[in-house]
């Protein structure tokens, strides 16, 4: 299952004043170094749409734990357990896959120098060329 799609489902369980709650707990501090996401963004936002917030605000893990965080506070300790156990096989199923990628091959000729990104797709290699 896709992280947004583990989140949306997580969110689709909670009641209409839950969710109300859970938005507002978005729009403080949850985590350190995780600056919140401005009310604005969240007032009239449906659950997809919150769900793509957080995905486009952090990262997907930073964005799992800010949920948990939310659902704790909550006391909403079934729904907390809940997303906490669907992520960890998702999590790892991610992490074995990528473990065994090989690894980029670069050349330079004529004494030139590469200074390349590492890009991730889902876990698969991609080949990319650059010519001048």
């Amino acid at each position: 299952m896709l992280i947004q799609e583990l989140l949306l489902k997580i969110l689709d369980d909670l009641l209409k004043d839950d969710f109300k709650t859970f938005k507002w707990y978005l729009t403080h501090n949850l985590l350190e170094n995780c600056n919140p996401i401005p009310r604005a963004h969240l007032e009239d936002a449906s659950r997809i749409e919150t769900v793509d917030k957080l995905l486009r605000s952090y990262s997907e893990e930073t964005a799992v734990k800010i949920t948990n965080e939310a659902l704790r506070r909550m006391n909403m300790t079934k729904a907390s357990e809940e997303l906490m156990s669907a992520y960890a096989p998702e999590r790892s199923a991610l992490s074995s896959s990528s473990a065994g990628a090989p690894r980029p091959m670069m050349t330079a000729e004529g004494g030139g120098t590469i200074i390349a990104p590492t890009i991730s797709v889902a876990g698969n290699a991609c080949n990319i060329t650059i010519s001048k």
